[in-house]
């Protein structure tokens, strides 16, 4: 008798035991499950948070990326400009040590414009094997001239300029058109592309 109550009484605490221990791990898991829950919504602020920080950060670069190519592009076409004025410089001296006269007419360089000098009426189309595409070098930007001027300074024979796009490329101020001039010196002020040049003069 007293046996069988002890069992009893084991097997009730026993079933108290397990009912506490099953309310506990309950409790636990919702806890948990409502931090995580609480924690998610605070993650995916900072996600958009951070979304949002990077497409700022790309639109800041974007412009000073297009403005960084957009300088590249005009150092290289008056990198281009500068080598092509000292091919014709080059080819007018060779000419001109073959005995025949440099040009007198100033203006635009064309195959039209006429190279006349010693009682010789012809054009520069005339040079154009002494370069090697066999033909006039021609400005990088369409619409745009090389020129030649005659005698542009005192004891100078001839000059050569292209307009710059880079204020640093300039060593002089000149004028365009028909009767085109070349003021030697680098220019002060605000750059003008109009007349701010890079030019080139033989004696």
């Amino acid at each position: 008798m007293k046996k069988a109550l002890i069992l009893a009484l084991l097997t009730t605490t026993l079933l108290i035991a397990c009912n506490n221990a099953s309310d506990t791990t309950g409790t636990t898991t919702t806890s948990q499950s409502a931090a995580v829950s609480a924690e998610q919504p605070s993650a995916s602020a900072s996600a958009q948070a951070s979304a949002v920080t990077q497409v700022s950060a790309s639109a800041t670069t974007q412009p000073n990326l297009i403005s960084q190519l957009n300088s590249s592009a005009s150092r290289g076409r008056d990198a281009a400009r500068i080598a092509n004025l000292n091919q014709f410089e080059k080819v007018l001296i060779m000419t001109n040590l073959e005995c025949k006269p440099f040009p007198i007419t100033s203006g635009p360089i064309t195959e039209n414009l006429a190279y006349t000098g010693a009682g010789n009426t012809n054009t520069w189309a005339e040079l154009k094997e002494s370069f090697l595409t066999g033909k006039l070098p021609s400005d990088p930007t369409p619409g745009k001239n090389y020129y030649f001027v005659n005698a542009p300074a005192a004891n100078y024979a001839m000059g050569l300029f292209a307009l710059v796009e880079l204020a640093q490329n300039a060593n002089a101020t000149c004028t365009t058109g028909s009767a085109p001039s070349i003021t030697m010196g680098e220019p002060t002020g605000t750059f003008d592309q109009t007349t701010w040049c890079y030019a080139v003069l033989a004696q």
